[in-house]
């Protein structure tokens, strides 16, 4: 059988684009590699309620609702912020992925598990052809396009014409019980770049006295190993060891974090969607309100450019400048962000909070613009307010300037 559009990955990227497909009359096969969609996991599953409001998810994914935050610096000063209304809902990932794989089947994708591409190749009468093993048994699919939804480490790609992101951010955390938490409704995260390079560590509350307790790092050769830094973190951070010193460790489980977009996410008869394009906010790590919207725009330009019978590159940019125009601003703004921030000392991060915390109209901003899913809205006020309580100190003034033109450089770089 040929099948117009084959979607490999059934993560939200993956799942969202075959159900859009499907939905508009294409035959769709979608291709997950695991046992059962959703496993292993490797999210901490803090995802924005616009997601929910967007995609009407379902609300039984929902183990716990968050709209506070506490931020400890590399010294432990704290940064206190409370929203009015839940920010956040905590999910059962695992559960999300296969609602929505269930979804794109009940659209009239077909499912196949336990198969893995291995292979992607043009033949000459224009068609992919994908080699996978599936029960280690060779098996052969084709089709007229291929969404590519990978994830975080996506092998296909450099075969279907296209240049791989960045190294990625690795991550571990636990799931662990009996923790004491500032509340139920409050994330807390720690900074430093000692504790976690180029990133932060965190404690995420699922319910009462639950939490998943991670961190993320920089994929370098002087990074130690994370196993490590977790162990550090749980057992000796002046903080979080006080909060978790009678926890369980439940589960563990972690993986990789794309740290930058990919180059082009389109080719002949290609488009790539999701952590394999690298469509994750580079602040904080979150990419599944992103890959939803991503895999939609991607099923709906397959469906129209399948319906036109044009597959080529011209015809598949528009997905490419959809992207760009609903998600690029803020990825590149969040990007010069992360950029800055890890440019920073453990003794400049400090007095960036001490500023913070200092001015009330700063918290009060962060708290009335802040937004999981589209970080620019605070972070645009936040800088305006920091600039002004620095232009009386010209060495935070400067500390400030310093920072972020050496972002700005890196980027262009």
């Amino acid at each position: 059988m040929i099948y117009d559009v084959a979607v490999v990955g059934a993560g939200p990227a993956g799942s969202m684009a075959a159900y859009t497909a499907a939905r508009e009359g294409c035959s769709v096969l979608l291709i997950e590699e695991h046992t059962q969609v959703g496993k292993p996991l490797h999210c901490t599953g803090k995802l924005t309620v616009h997601a929910f409001q967007d995609f009407d998810l379902p609300r039984e994914t929902i183990l716990n609702s968050v709209r506070a935050a506490v931020l400890h610096s590399p010294s432990n000063l704290q940064l206190h912020i409370r929203r009015k209304q839940v920010d956040s809902h905590i999910i059962d990932r695992a559960l999300l992925d296969q609602r929505l794989a269930e979804r794109a089947v009940s659209a009239g994708a077909e499912l196949t598990l336990k198969t893995r591409v291995h292979n992607a190749q043009r033949s000459t009468d224009g068609l992919l052809n994908l080699r996978c093993k599936t029960n280690h048994e060779a098996q052969e699919f084709r089709s007229r396009l291929v969404i590519d939804a990978e994830g975080a480490r996506p092998m296909l790609l450099k075969e279907l014409g296209l240049t791989p992101g960045k190294s990625p951010l690795l991550g571990l955390q636990y799931q662990m019980s009996n923790i004491d938490l500032y509340a139920p409704d409050c994330v807390e995260l720690y900074f430093g770049r000692e504790l976690a390079p180029g990133f932060f560590a965190w404690i995420v509350p699922t319910g009462p006295a639950q939490a998943r307790v991670g961190l993320c790092a920089q994929a370098r050769p002087t990074t130690p190993p994370l196993h490590e830094l977790l162990r550090r973190f749980v057992e000796h951070h002046p903080v979080a060891s006080r909060k978790l010193k009678e926890g369980k460790i439940e589960q563990v489980f972690g993986g990789r974090n794309p740290a930058g977009l990919i180059g082009r996410s389109f080719a002949h008869g290609v488009m790539v969607a999701g952590d394999s394009a690298g469509h994750v906010k580079p602040t904080s790590g979150g990419g599944v309100y992103f890959a939803l919207k991503a895999g939609e725009l991607a099923g709906k330009t397959a469906a129209e450019s399948l319906t036109t019978g044009s597959l080529d590159e011209g015809s598949l940019r528009r997905y490419e400048v959809a992207w760009r125009r609903l998600l690029g601003g803020e990825l590149r703004f969040t990007s010069l962000a992360r950029k800055a921030l890890n440019l920073l000392s453990d003794r400049d991060l400090d007095r960036v909070f001490e500023l913070i915390a200092g001015r009330e109209d700063t918290v009060e901003a962060i708290e009335t613009y802040g937004d999981t899913a589209f970080q620019s809205r605070v972070l645009r006020p936040m800088l305006s307010s920091l600039t002004r309580a620095s232009v009386r100190k010209p060495a935070d003034l400067l500390l400030l300037s310093r920072a972020f033109a050496k972002a700005l450089l890196a980027s262009l770089t």
